[in-house]
Parts: structure tokens; sequence; C-alpha cells
């Protein structure tokens, strides 16, 4: 379906559908980068919980990384809270990358300000 009928259906029939593909663009890289769409309050009750995820040990380990000083401890809480969701399938990590530059000498490739649409490919020599 279209972007618009897929965000009335998500958001606004949510007995509607069983599963769905949420693409979160990810701009960190990191598993844990959107855990945030699966924690807390659901869509309906004003929170981001996209799927209305109910998993009580990756929100415990969600709290737990917020509250988390240690650097390596946080990122371990983090990852467990990730990994809980994955374990009860309620989300499964996948890559949509229709970027991929092969370069070779003479030849760069380069991103306009980072944007992912207008690719750069120049001769330098």
């Amino acid at each position: 379906v279209d972007v618009g009928t897929w965000i009335g259906t998500i958001i606004g029939q949510p007995d509607a559908w069983d599963m769905t593909i949420y693409a979160d663009l990810n701009f960190l890289g990191a598993l844990t980068s959107p855990l945030t769409a699966f924690m807390g309050p659901t869509i309906l009750e004003g929170g981001g919980n996209v799927g209305a995820t109910n998993n009580a040990d990756a929100e415990a380990a969600f709290q737990a990384a917020i509250a988390e000083e240690d650097e390596d401890a946080r990122c371990g809480l983090l990852q467990e809270a990730q990994q809980a969701l994955i374990d009860n399938a309620d989300t499964v990590p996948m890559i949509n990358d229709a970027f991929i530059y092969v370069q070779r000498p003479g030849f760069k490739v380069s991103l306009l300000g980072g944007s992912l649409d207008d690719p750069i490919f120049r001769v330098l020599d």
C-alpha cells in the first residue's frame, strides 16, 4: 500500500493488522537505536510504541540502561533490551540498503552533505 494508507492502518486501525514492516532510517546504524518504537505507551495512548509491544524484559533492560552511568554497562543493557525484543519476535532486524558503491583507483564516490539521495561520482585523474 502507499505510505498514507499504511500509516492510517497502523495508527487508526490497530486491530486490522498482525505484522508490518516498519522502516526506521536508523541514522546511528545500531540495533539499539529504534528501541523507543517498542517501549512505553502505544500510539493510541499518545506514545511511540508502534506495535503496541508489551515486553517486560526489554522494558526493564531499557529503563536500567537509561539510568546507567557506565557506558559499557549501558551498552550491555541496551543490547539486552534489543535481544529480548528479538527473542520474543516483537521485532526482526532487517536491512534495506540500495546504496552499494564500488570504486576503483582514479574514481571517488561521495554523498552531497551526507545525503543518501544524491550520489556524486568523480573522476580524479
